[in-house]
């Protein structure tokens, strides 16, 4: 259960950026593109020191093991939405 759970946190980490990076590539007006990349690498940052201190609290009441299983289900929970927002936004509208 902890290599499966292990396993889905490191897809989203290691899989979900650079589909970001493409989707906004595709998306985003030229002129725009800049500012976009720059929002989306500051949400990263700010998404690593968020989940740092998350995990530090998840790591308190859980153990080292609640960490790869909330990182498993956050994945399970985040893939339909993703899946769902990339349906609904307009494949040839620019931002």
């Amino acid at each position: 259960c902890l290599m499966a759970a292990r396993f889905l946190a490191y897809f989203a980490g290691g899989g979900m950026q650079p589909l970001l990076i493409m989707w906004l590539g595709k998306v985003t007006d030229p002129a725009k593109k800049g500012t976009f990349f720059g929002w989306s690498a500051s949400a990263n940052i700010f998404g690593g020191i968020l989940s740092t201190l998350i995990s530090g609290a998840v790591i308190l009441a859980c153990g080292v093991r609640g960490v790869f299983i909330a990182g498993g289900v956050l994945t399970l929970i985040l893939l339909p939405l993703i899946l769902i927002g990339m349906r609904w936004m307009p494949r040839n509208t620019k931002l």
